[in-house]
């Protein structure tokens, strides 16, 4: 059965909301450990959830804004992508 644009819109904005929680919570987390810790390599994990969060605001921005729509709009696949990479960086890190 087709999704409505309506129902696409809905799983559009449930992902960038989940990018960006993930994303922010991840954050902080890398940003207390280079703090504690002083590693390079939490410096670069922070960058890049960093990056991660303004992505999701960005999409976000895109889904729900009209005059965004064409600027700052990402499918849902692609965001549902997004999503297993940052769940895989997160295991990454925490693993150790």
């Amino acid at each position: 059965m087709p999704q409505t644009p309506c129902a696409l819109v809905v799983l559009e904005v449930f992902l960038a909301g989940c990018i960006i929680g993930f994303s922010a919570l991840m954050l902080a987390t890398s940003l207390a450990s280079y703090s504690r810790l002083r590693h390079a390599r939490f410096a670069y994990v922070s960058a890049a959830f960093f990056l991660f969060l303004l992505e999701g605001i960005l999409a976000m921005a895109g889904s729900l804004i009209d005059s965004l729509k064409g600027t700052f709009s990402v499918p849902d696949s692609i965001l549902g992508i997004e999503l297993l990479i940052l769940i895989f960086l997160y295991l990454a890190v925490a693993k150790r």
